[in-house]
């Protein structure tokens, strides 16, 4: 899981960050690059945006910037409870490597 505050205006915003794992190059790219943003935790109640394919996800969050912890900490928390009860979506290889 990365995370980036919206409003965050440094050289590390959301919209380079983005790019940056667009431009990856992993067996889930396409998968990735295809999916959709979707509001979380809902449609009601939107405290950011998530995309994610395989066990990669990317998660934006409104009304902060850089110090998503300090300035919006309910967003975070939930965030951080997303990343902690969500399942991996891929499983691991044998190997132990996901690919």
């Amino acid at each position: 899981m990365l995370y980036n505050g919206v409003r965050d205006g440094s050289v590390c915003n959301h919209i380079g960050n983005l790019k940056a794992l667009l431009s990856l190059e992993w067996s889930g790219n396409v998968d990735f690059a295809a999916a959709p943003s979707k509001p979380w935790p809902s449609a009601e109640h939107v405290m950011g945006h998530v995309r994610s394919a395989r066990n990669l996800r990317f998660a934006t969050v409104m009304r902060t910037g850089h110090l998503v912890p300090t300035v919006v900490p309910e967003s975070y928390a939930q965030l951080l409870d997303m990343v902690l009860s969500a399942p991996p979506a891929v499983p691991a290889s044998r190997d132990g490597l996901v690919v």
